[in-house]
């Protein structure tokens, strides 16, 4: 059976897998990849949905919390 939401947001999804690869592809540990990425999309005014594909990610693949990644944003603007 296909996955629904692949089925209702494939492009979503897409960024989203990309994000994840980016994460084990990287020479840094993932969680230091995924605050360092925070702190770019703060950094340039990045939208909203750009930080939530990269919280789904760090869940994806790091121990971070919603709570460091909030903090790490809060800590660059």
């Amino acid at each position: 059976m296909a996955n629904p939401m692949t089925e209702e947001h494939p492009l979503l999804d897409a960024i989203q897998d990309m994000t994840v690869a980016s994460v084990t592809r990287a020479h840094l540990g993932a969680r230091e990849l995924m605050m360092v990425r925070f702190a770019a999309l703060a950094a340039v005014g990045a939208p909203p949905s750009s930080y939530l594909l990269n919280i789904a990610a760090a869940a994806d693949t790091t121990d971070l919390t919603l709570e460091d990644d909030l903090a790490e944003i809060d800590s660059t603007i």
